[in-house]
């Protein structure tokens, strides 16, 4: 299912997994400062902040933890891509987090080498 807001969008697969893909005014990207302009509906943005949930209202502090918070901001498309293939071919959130350790070694090594 996809979910669209005014600054990004939320995609939850079927395995209960939800990705938060938000690249507008206020959030952790290139458009962080950006005046918010009154009913415009499309805007650009190199970078984006990505977070990862259950699906199921659990607080942030449940969240996928990406090193130092639930949030994961200055994503590039090729990394918010790479997370997306990571949250959709996970087969539940319990095994998301037991991979939690490899999944962020892995994608820090793949950020270094795209660098």
């Amino acid at each position: 299912m996809f979910t669209c807001n005014q600054t990004g969008f939320q995609m939850l697969f079927s395995n209960g997994i939800r990705i938060s893909v938000q690249f507008g005014e206020g959030n952790y990207c290139d458009n962080r400062f950006r005046p918010a302009r009154s009913g415009q509906t499309i805007f650009n943005a190199t970078t984006a902040e990505i977070a990862i949930m259950p699906d199921n209202d659990a607080s942030s502090a449940e969240w996928f933890n990406f090193g130092c918070d639930q949030v994961k901001g200055w994503v590039s498309t090729n990394e918010v891509a790479n997370w997306i293939s990571i949250v959709s071919s996970c087969p539940s959130w319990d095994e998301l987090m037991k991979r939690q350790a490899l999944i962020l070694l892995t994608m820090n090594m793949m950020h270094r080498e795209e660098e």
